[in-house]
């Protein structure tokens, strides 16, 4: 992957590599741009992982690639989240240089470079990186409050590009890529890494007004061709499909949640000439590492559409060890195990947490994904839900999409469902006016009694965190302190 990069680098000087905050920026730009960091960072004689604070801008993206280049491997802070909790990831890294690309000083703590006063430089960009070298460390959430980090290698990127070249997509240097996530979140990866190994052009979402009406604007205006998406962006345009027409688009990829088949069905006539798939993967598992071609007669279970079959390079198993005790349709549900050279191994100097999620299997890397999902006789596999939002109530097992899927069908809303009050208490969040007496009653006849909501709280908008997907930690705090 990286070799790739470099080589389009030279090859492409004159052709635009980055579309932001609309301007353009050529490969021959990001290359010298790259080279004049380099030298900066060359400066400190460091080994250890190189910390970006990061804005979207120009200097991000080519801080990024420098750093990879480098073979130690970048770790992407956004400087909008709380300092502490950044401070937290900065100290666990222990890394000894920070790259700020933001317009002010982040924090005179550590050893800080300003992109800002990088001064240009003519040298050539400097490649000292292995298979075996890390690539970048993205920290998770974690249950304990403690962000976990998830180191990926270039071993596992180059897994990924495998894969994903197997495909087949019909995918050149003159497709325009999108670019909407957060870079602390992994699909953007894909996003901006995988475009500049063929020489074509990314687009990133300016951080202004709605995420999803920035990403239209983005879809519609740059005629962008290939686009990851996570699916609430479709969610909440659902209203508008009637007047959305993107015949440029050739690619609709979806990751990061269920995909509602019906939405991404009517989703489809948005977008005439495209082909829509459902991907799916953890952090841990670099990026996605399954796919599922979206049709009409997609499958699905619980109105959520199928995940597919694995990649090139990636195996899948499922076991029932960890599950809450109950039915599983003949053992078919258990937890997701994703195996092969795409998988991490391990999180970053937390060595009990490793040992919980990752192990070796015919000594190749495995992880425990923590999703519950099963495989039908076509080796389709489906997801179900989150161990974690697997609940057993009154004696039953209680998956919450379930619940979420019925009234998000039923009553054509968007839909979250959360537990409060040790898991005993269903309460459902919805995103447009409706008689919740109604809805209640309606459900009385699709759900047993157990999985009936004990209220349904209607809100303007669901709450989206900084990667698209619905945030039910906000809507947990909502809870706690309104109901």
């Amino acid at each position: 992957m990286i070799n790739e990069i470099i080589y389009n680098i030279k090859k492409y000087k004159n052709r635009d590599a980055f579309n932001i905050s609309n301007s353009y920026y050529t490969y021959e730009q990001l290359g010298n741009r790259i080279v004049e960091i380099q030298q900066e960072i060359l400066k400190h004689h460091t080994k250890k992982p190189i910390v970006i604070i990061y804005d979207d801008n120009f200097d991000t993206y080519a801080s990024i690639l420098a750093i990879l280049f480098l073979g130690v491997g970048f770790v992407p802070i956004n400087h909008r989240n709380p300092i502490d909790r950044n401070k937290k990831i900065i100290d666990k890294t222990e890394a000894e240089l920070i790259i700020n690309t933001t317009l002010s000083q982040y924090s005179v703590s550590y050893n800080e470079i300003k992109s800002l006063d990088i001064i240009k430089v003519d040298n050539k960009i400097v490649c000292e990186i292995a298979d075996t070298s890390l690539a970048y460390i993205f920290f998770t959430s974690g249950s304990t409050g403690e962000p976990k980090g998830v180191p990926i290698r270039v071993s596992n990127l180059n897994t990924f590009l495998n894969g994903f070249n197997d495909l087949a997509l019909n995918i050149n240097y003159n497709d325009k890529f999108l670019q909407m996530f957060e870079l602390s979140f992994d699909l953007s990866v894909f996003s901006y890494l995988y475009p500049l190994t063929i020489g074509a052009c990314v687009y990133t979402v300016p951080n202004i007004g709605l995420k999803y009406g920035e990403i239209l604007k983005t879809l519609t205006k740059k005629e962008i061709t290939i686009a990851l998406m996570v699916p609430s962006i479709i969610n909440y345009l659902k209203p508008y499909f009637k007047q959305i027409k993107l015949p440029h688009l050739k690619y609709s990829l979806f990751c990061g949640e269920a995909l509602i088949k019906d939405v991404a069905v009517d989703w489809n006539k948005c977008i005439p000439n495209a082909i829509t798939y459902n991907v799916y993967g953890p952090t841990e598992a670099t990026i996605f590492c399954t796919s599922y071609k979206v049709e009409a007669d997609a499958k699905q279970y619980n109105g959520i559409v199928s995940i597919g079959k694995p990649m090139k390079g990636t195996e899948l198993s499922i076991t029932t060890n960890n599950i809450i005790e109950g039915e599983f349709n003949n053992d078919s549900k258990g937890e997701l195990i994703i195996i092969g050279n795409q998988v991490a191994d391990e999180y970053f100097k937390n060595k009990s947490k490793t040992l919980e999620c990752f192990f070796k299997q015919d000594n190749k890397n495995s992880y425990r994904t923590g999703d519950i999902c099963f495989v039908d006789g076509e080796n389709d596999y489906f997801y179900v839900g989150r161990i974690d939002s697997q609940v057993q109530i009154q004696g039953f097992r209680v998956e919450l999409s379930e619940i979420e899927h019925a009234i998000t069908i039923n009553f054509n809303v968007n839909s979250s469902v959360i537990t409060v009050e040790n898991n005993t208490k269903v309460i459902a969040f919805v995103d447009a006016e409706i008689n919740t007496e109604d809805v209640l009653t309606k459900l009385k006849n699709i759900l047993p009694s157990y999985m009936i909501p004990k209220k349904i709280v209607i809100l303007d908008k669901l709450p989206l965190n900084n990667n698209g997907k619905i945030d039910k930690k906000k809507l947990k705090e909502y809870a706690e302190f309104n109901i």
